[in-house]
């Protein structure tokens, strides 16, 4: 039964994973409102050429009208969000040990699951935006942190909250906050943004101490390997870029400005989905 839901889950999620390709296009650039237009030809969309997932795949990942080709973040985003909606609704599933079908109807999960998703959707939208644009909106990430303080003072006790050594989870917004500003700062911007230092405000409340650690550490770790990846590749003969690589590669190199965001919320996901904390992820790694 929690199978046959989860896929209803899924679909949810496609329809918001649409909704937040309309976020993260329209942003600072047009109205929310109103119907969708093709970027190139102007023309109005019906509702079929609109539907996730399916409409990318029969249209041949190309505009109805124009022909021209439909850029693969939507299909991306749109699958990616039902994903994301699956892990969360099993998340709760093991979280608040349901084994009745009827318990997901009870008001604290499903309250549990509309914080999530929204948590959740802001992250899948800072990390395309961050990933596009290298910044990332404060009308993206000061919701995500309002939303992730609210779920620490859901999910957790609000009487365990405030004592020892729950307090530290508390704080640890704080603490990712001052060390990423501080970075930000001593280096004037080169090492990081302070948009990421905003973001670990949220990462901290989400997550808690021992996953926030997880999370930072892996999020380090993920940055490193892409940047020793770029080295790699830009030591490549040029045709050889060219030819299995995306266009203009070979002018990404590690001094090129790279967005961390999404390196930090492929932390996130891994510590809070796979319930990682920090001793025991040193423990099985060391």
């Amino acid at each position: 039964m929690f199978i046959f839901t989860s896929f209803f889950v899924f679909l949810f999620g496609l329809i918001i994973g649409s909704f937040l390709n309309v976020l993260i296009l329209r942003h600072e650039k047009r109205s929310l409102s109103g119907r969708s237009e093709c970027f190139f030809c102007s023309k109005k969309l019906r509702w079929f050429e609109l539907i996730p997932i399916f409409s990318f795949i029969i249209q041949k990942a190309k505009c109805r009208h124009c022909k021209n080709s439909i850029s693969w973040q939507y299909p991306i985003v749109e699958f990616v969000t039902g994903l994301v909606f699956v892990f969360i609704f099993f998340f709760l599933i093991r979280s608040y040990s349901v084994l009745e079908i009827y318990d997901i109807l009870s008001l604290n999960f499903i309250t549990s699951f509309l914080i999530l998703i929204v948590v959740w959707g802001l992250l899948i939208a800072i990390f395309v935006y961050d990933l596009y644009h290298k910044i990332i909106p404060d009308q993206f990430v000061f919701p995500f942190i309002l939303m992730s303080l609210i779920w620490l003072f859901h999910f957790v006790d609000s009487e365990k909250l405030f004592s020892f050594p729950n307090l530290w989870d508390l704080f640890m917004g704080l603490f990712l906050f001052l060390f990423f500003a501080s970075l930000w700062y001593f280096s004037e911007g080169k090492w990081m943004g302070f948009g990421d230092a905003k973001l670990a405000i949220g990462m901290g409340f989400l997550l808690g101490f021992s996953k926030g650690l997880v999370a930072f550490m892996f999020s380090f770790w993920i940055g490193a390997f892409i940047a020793i990846l770029f080295i790699l590749i830009n030591k490549m003969p040029l045709r050889m870029v060219d030819k299995y690589f995306p266009k203009n590669f070979k002018k990404i190199t590690v001094k090129s400005e790279i967005p961390f965001a999404p390196f930090l919320i492929i932390g996130i996901a891994l510590a809070f989905f796979f319930d990682l904390d920090f001793i025991n992820t040193m423990i099985f790694l060391f």
